[in-house]
């Protein structure tokens, strides 16, 4: 369970990491 939980984490920050590139490029 804690692996899944620290997987999610890392895609949860690569998500929001995009989210600010779009962003920036909007």
């Amino acid at each position: 369970i804690t692996k899944h939980i620290g997987t999610d984490q890392k895609m949860v920050d690569l998500i929001l990491e995009r989210a600010k590139e779009v962003e920036n490029a909007n």
